[in-house]
């Protein structure tokens, strides 16, 4: 049991130090700079969708009533959900059920 501990450590090691010669510092920064370049622009869009959001909620708070587009959108959703019902509906009666 000693001998395959042993064993398995040597070969670790040896891997370990395999990795670490293929390791370039400089290529490893600079995509540790890009991951985080990517991260900077998700999040500038995610508070761009919020602000937004409140904005919209400030004004449609202030008028009393919300906008005609997004009444449209919620139009458009219902009916889009109940075109999809009225699809589903034939195909969920036509299955045969397992008991």
């Amino acid at each position: 049991m000693n001998l395959f501990t042993r064993l398995f450590k040597i070969g670790q090691a040896e891997a370990h130090s395999a990795v670490n010669q293929l390791e370039d510092p400089i290529k490893l920064t600079e995509q540790a700079l890009r991951d985080l370049r990517q991260d900077l622009d998700k999040a500038l869009h995610a508070l761009a969708e919020v602000k937004a959001l409140a904005i919209r909620s400030r004004n449609e708070a202030e008028t009393g009533r919300p906008r005609h587009s997004n009444m449209r959108a919620k139009q458009c959703s219902y009916s889009r959900s109940r075109a999809a019902r009225s699809w589903l509906r034939p195909k969920l009666t036509a299955s045969p059920r397992k008991p």
